[in-house]
């Protein structure tokens, strides 16, 4: 076990901040799972511990934005290793990279069903 962890962003309304519309808002939770799971395999396969955040004031000015490196979406203690931060920017790219994806599928789903349906 680690002496340093990444801390993942799992509060959905965080990760999906800018990213959802009125057809995908309402899979939230599910573009937030995407996400954690994503960011969490490339902290695993890294070889660092991690911790799911899902306090919404902790990534908004509190505790991750006073105390720690914020990596987008994940954080680190203000004195980690250089590994766990190039780590932690890793599995914020990759849990958004995932996230992502994830939206253009739902998006192209209800286009798809909003076409067949306005015929």
């Amino acid at each position: 076990m680690n002496e340093h962890k990444i801390y993942i962003c799992g509060n959905d309304e965080t990760i999906c901040d800018g990213c959802t519309d009125d057809r995908t808002d309402a899979w939230k939770d599910e573009i937030g799972t995407t996400f954690v799971d994503a960011a969490a395999d490339v902290a695993t396969k890294g070889g660092a511990d991690y911790q799911t955040e899902h306090q919404f004031q902790d990534w908004h000015g509190g505790r991750f934005d006073q105390f720690y490196t914020r990596c987008a979406l994940v954080a680190v203690s203000s004195d980690a290793p250089k590994w766990l931060i190039d780590l932690a920017w890793k599995a914020a790219g990759a849990g958004c990279e995932a996230r992502d994806e994830y939206i253009a599928k739902l998006e192209a789903e209800a286009d798809k069903f909003e076409a067949e349906n306005a015929e």
